[in-house]
């Protein structure tokens, strides 16, 4: 019994190293940029509206900011739906 517990801590553990180590040059940095994260969000929403004008302004630092606010803000993460 003790070294199936063993084997199987030692596996888990195994297969924690493996999915946090980066192992090529893509596995590395964001895998989303700024514009891909604005773009994907719903122009339709109306709590994200300052974040879409902004975007659309071209004022990425300040739709990252609005979209940061509107996050820290929420009361439940049920508020994006």
């Amino acid at each position: 019994m003790f070294l199936r517990i063993l084997i199987g801590a030692l596996l888990a553990f195994g297969a924690v190293l493996v999915a946090t180590e980066p192992t090529t040059a893509a596995d590395e940095g964001p895998r989303l940029s700024d514009g891909e994260l604005l773009g994907s969000l719903d122009p339709g929403f109306p709590a994200l509206s300052q974040v879409i004008t902004l975007q659309k302004r071209g004022d990425i630092q300040g739709a990252l900011s609005a979209l940061a606010a509107f996050v820290r803000a929420r009361e439940e993460p049920a508020d994006f739906g």
